[in-house]
């Protein structure tokens, strides 16, 4: 019986040095039933001289349309019973797709995703290990935060057809909008391996990025809100998210506000230090936010050039 095909859909924008690492992360995978499709999302960018396998297709995008649409673009294209995400700048260990297809194999067929841990390399240094533990029916676990990463996930293609794909709307936190829907339809399954790669710069994803993970958590937050709103732990839990990202750009009042329902609803010491920070000053509170997000996404704070990018 041959292997089932699995699709990999690598969107990119403007990053071509670091897409050659991912492409190659991907042909390299021991697993060899693939098709690759490369998303290029900026017109303007040439990836002709990335790109040399022809088991790579590729996909130029008319304009802009954001990392979003242009992975629907290429599910809609795709041929394979399992689909698996890789942003264009972090990377898989060469077995990764092989151990999740086997996995697959081991499971009932209501289990619709399989994800693995991931290691976190910060502005080129070693940084954290990510070790989610949940698996089964997630819907709760993922409604209170985001643990697992689109890069690590192998995703049955009857998945989309009942929950939807990607929602295009969103800035940010479109893989968490995912996996809310997702997790309704299918159970999830865990690889406790070192499987997925992440590497983060501090000033591009820290501070470049704020603005968007504002707008995609606040969208979160009131598309999903008649579920988070079930339980007041969650519900607390996302407006001190949207607080946080608030006060990272400098919006207190918006910030207070909701850092005020956070405290409502769990009322945590975490929670209540945030709404005091957001009472300050800008010039103070900002910097404080910003070390506050390095902290609460494990960006090694300890590093100083996360510091200084945070401030800056």
């Amino acid at each position: 019986m041959e292997d089932p095909l699995v699709s990999v859909i690598l969107p990119t924008y403007k990053r071509p040095e670091k897409l050659k690492r991912a492409v190659d992360s991907a042909l390299s995978q021991t697993y060899k039933n693939l098709e690759i499709f490369v998303i290029n999302d900026d017109p303007e960018t040439d990836i002709t001289k990335t790109i040399t396998s022809d088991k790579v297709i590729c996909i130029n995008n008319p304009r802009n349309l954001g990392a979003a649409e242009s992975r629907n673009i290429a599910i809609r294209a795709s041929n394979g019973d399992y689909i698996a995400f890789l942003d264009d700048d972090d990377s898989w260990l060469p077995n990764k797709i092989e151990k999740q297809v086997e996995k697959f194999k081991e499971l009932d067929d209501d289990y619709g995703v399989i994800y693995t841990w991931e290691k976190i390399i910060t502005n080129n240094r070693n940084g954290k290990e990510r070790c989610p533990k949940k698996e089964g029916w997630i819907h709760e676990d993922i409604l209170a935060r985001n643990f697992m990463p689109s890069t690590s996930a192998l995703v049955k293609k009857w998945c989309f057809s009942r929950a939807g794909m990607f929602d295009p709307e969103f800035q940010s936190s479109q893989d968490c909008d995912l996996w809310i829907r997702i997790s309704n339809v299918c159970r999830f399954s865990l690889i406790p391996e070192m499987l997925t790669i992440r590497y983060i710069d501090g000033k591009d994803r820290i501070n470049v990025n704020m603005e968007k993970r504002y707008s995609g958590s606040k969208m979160l937050l009131e598309k999903h809100f008649d579920e988070f709103q079930k339980n007041h732990e969650i519900l607390g839990q996302r407006y001190k998210t949207v607080g946080l990202y608030a006060g990272c750009i400098g919006k207190n009042d918006l910030a207070s506000s909701y850092l005020k329902k956070a405290v409502e609803n769990k009322p945590d010491a975490v929670s209540i230090a945030y709404l005091f920070a957001s009472k300050l000053p800008v010039l103070i509170s900002k910097p404080i936010f910003m070390v506050l997000e390095c902290l609460r996404n494990k960006y090694n704070p300890s590093n100083p050039l996360n510091i200084l990018y945070s401030i800056l």
